[in-house]
């Protein structure tokens, strides 16, 4: 659920919301009937601001709280948290050119040692806009600019908790041209935002 109310003095826009899941599983050890469960609670808050024609500016952050209980095994009963802090800012500049900068820091918690991580996520790129109405633009951009992208993920199974580390596509280098078939073109400023959310933790 999101819910998002303007900030009209301030020229922006605040929304609130959350995600809540929770799912529950019958298991049997040894003849002995295990009732296990998932819980995640992960509140959530993004603040942008669009009141200039020179920058456009996104604030965000989220948390997610999961919970894995057993009812036979308490052993394995964790409780561990992912923290997303985000900034989106895009400057634009003379000549049809702007400047995007997108850095999201993610900090895990409560796993097992080693994968406790803190990550830094960097990317940017120059674009520029030109043809009648901006309709194509030519983007060059730096993904995962610091080079620290790591893939870290928890899987709680039937009587396990798995902590796994993955490869992933570190820093790399992006060019990119893009082409409006709309004869509005593509209007960095006053034209539709498309914003992607994942749900879940």
């Amino acid at each position: 659920m999101v819910y998002g109310f303007p900030l009209l003095r301030l020229h922006s826009c605040l929304e609130l919301g959350g995600t809540f899941k929770y799912s529950k599983n019958v298991d049997f050890i040894n003849g002995a009937t295990d009732n296990s469960g998932s819980l995640t609670l992960r509140p959530e808050f993004t603040y942008s601001y669009t009141g200039s024609d020179k920058l456009d500016l996104q604030l965000k952050a989220a948390v997610s709280f999961i919970s894995g209980r057993y009812a036979l095994q308490p052993a394995l009963n964790t409780n561990y948290t992912r923290q997303n802090y985000g900034v989106n800012m895009t400057n634009y500049l003379p000549l049809h050119f702007s400047f995007h900068n997108e850095f999201n820091y993610i900090i895990n918690t409560g796993r097992s040692n080693g994968y406790n991580s803190s990550i830094p996520l960097w990317n940017t790129w120059l674009a520029k806009s030109f043809l009648r109405n901006d309709r194509a633009e030519l983007k060059f951009g730096v993904m995962d600019l610091l080079d620290r992208n790591t893939g870290i993920t928890r899987n709680i199974n039937q009587g396990s908790i798995v902590d796994e580390r993955y490869n992933v596509l570190q820093r790399y280098f992006l060019l990119s041209f893009t082409y409006s078939l709309n004869n509005s073109g593509l209007h960095a400023k006053g034209g539709p935002h498309i914003d992607i959310r994942t749900i879940g933790d």
